[in-house]
């Protein structure tokens, strides 16, 4: 167990099992919308039909993100954030937990980036190194397969507090900058 700004969290060694992500999957208010939507198009199915039909859907994400992490440890992972002009994105040390393993997939995870960076905020993005003992497993899996979070998938959780290599931070105006060290998720 992870102690963490009064918080406890529990490692995760593996990845969920597909019954533990599949209860938590349906239990979620995205899914309960999802199903209830395509219910309400497709009238002529019926509920069990519709729920075997999404579990089968959903296995097929599950099966991928399975697959896609299981190659990642030492690979690259990016983090975008939007700081202020005056932030030295060199020397922030905690950079948070939400990654994503495809540089055209890191967005700030609050998304101030909407259609352009607002003229009080920066992008950076980050580029770090993954340790799959980092990785919060339950979470990083649905976040790839829940209805509400799976486009792109390539969404990795870190444990909050644990420390990732980082290699480098990129502006908005395409200079790179150096940091070959070690910050906080």
């Amino acid at each position: 167990m992870i102690r963490f700004q009064g918080h406890i969290y529990r490692k995760a060694a593996s990845v969920p099992s597909w019954k533990e992500i599949w209860f938590d999957v349906q239990n979620s208010k995205a899914f309960e919308t999802e199903f209830e939507h395509t219910l309400t198009k497709n009238l002529d199915i019926d509920e069990e039909d519709l729920l075997e039909e999404l579990e089968e859907e959903y296995y097929g994400y599950y099966g991928e993100i399975v697959e896609a992490l299981g190659s990642l440890e030492g690979q690259d992972c990016w983090r975008a954030l939007t700081l202020p002009p005056t932030t030295d994105p060199t020397e922030l040390n905690q950079l948070g937990i939400y990654w994503a393993f495809s540089r055209e997939e890191a967005f700030p995870h609050w998304d101030y980036l909407q259609e352009e960076t607002p003229k009080h905020r920066r992008l950076c993005v980050y580029q770090g190194r993954v340790a799959l003992s980092l990785v919060n497993w339950k979470e990083t899996v649905l976040a790839n397969v829940s209805p509400a979070t799976r486009e792109g998938g390539t969404e990795l959780r870190f444990f909050p507090g644990e420390l990732i290599y980082v290699h480098s931070v990129t502006l908005a105006d395409g200079t790179v900058l150096p940091i070959e060290d070690y910050r906080r998720c």
